[in-house]
């Protein structure tokens, strides 16, 4: 399990809290090779966020609450504060999705919801078709 991030793992049944464990450190290894300095901040269980995403492009480091895996191909992540848009959501969403995406499946789900859970924004990464 992650140390230190404070985040609250949970899963639908007890294999795919396993699972959400393993997905987290899979996009903490992520963030590891595409951080590009802010490290620290993903380690305490930070993820980036656009703040009001049509003000501009400063990015707000937001605490992640509870990371969890509703089924094998999709993880809901509820973070801190209530006072964000469902298009600010969608930012951390796509980089969520993308990144957790594996070659063998076809898509993968990322929901962003508020702390209070009435905001949220789901986002899907897929893979293209190959010619065969």
């Amino acid at each position: 399990m992650p140390v230190d991030t404070g985040i609250k793992f949970t899963g639908a049944t007890s294999e795919l809290k396993a699972l959400a464990i393993q997905e987290y450190a899979e996009w903490d290894e992520y963030n590891e090779a595409h951080s590009q300095g802010f490290r620290g901040a993903y380690k305490a269980g930070h993820v980036v966020m656009l703040p009001k995403v049509d003000h501009g492009l400063e990015g707000e480091f937001v605490k992640i609450l509870e990371w969890s895996m509703p089924s094998e191909n999709e993880v809901t992540v509820r973070i801190e504060g209530n006072g964000w848009t469902t298009l600010d959501l969608r930012v951390p969403g796509d980089s969520v999705a993308c990144a957790l995406l594996d070659e063998s499946d076809e898509n993968f789900l990322a929901t962003f919801t508020t702390a209070n859970g009435k905001i949220k924004a789901t986002r899907e990464c897929r893979n293209m078709p190959s010619d065969k």
